[in-house]
């Protein structure tokens, strides 16, 4: 007698686990699709429901008017961390880069990503 063909269905992995397949078939509620794309890569997801859209869009709408709210007031706080320098803009001369590395201010330029301390450049400690 000649033994049995296995069919495709007999060696896949669900085969050696028939109630695996089970649990797979009784988690797999009709949903609705949709298709979300983001550049180049595009997936189907669960369209959600009214009352997630609601949430959603509550939520969303809490945390852009806490944004307004921050992103209106001019500058930013960055703490300040030993060996870790800030740059900015000089005030008075707008060609010249101010870093500020450990308490010491130097002027200069940024030449392909490298401070270079301008040859006329005064260090002053502190603030």
């Amino acid at each position: 007698m000649k033994p049995a063909r296995k069919s495709e269905s007999d060696s896949s992995p669900l085969h050696a686990l028939p109630s695996a397949r089970k649990q797979v078939k009784a988690r797999a509620p009709a949903v609705k699709q949709v298709e979300v794309s983001y550049g180049g890569v595009s997936v189907l997801v669960a369209q959600p429901t009214d009352d997630q859209l609601k949430t959603n869009v509550r939520r969303s709408t809490r945390v852009m008017s806490s944004l307004g709210k921050k992103i209106s007031k001019p500058g930013v706080k960055l703490a300040e961390k030993k060996n870790i320098p800030f740059y900015s803009v000089d005030a008075r001369d707008p060609s010249l880069m101010v870093r500020l590395l450990n308490g010491t201010k130097i002027k200069g330029h940024l030449i392909n990503g490298t401070f270079i301390p301008a040859k006329t450049t005064k260090r002053s400690a502190g603030a």
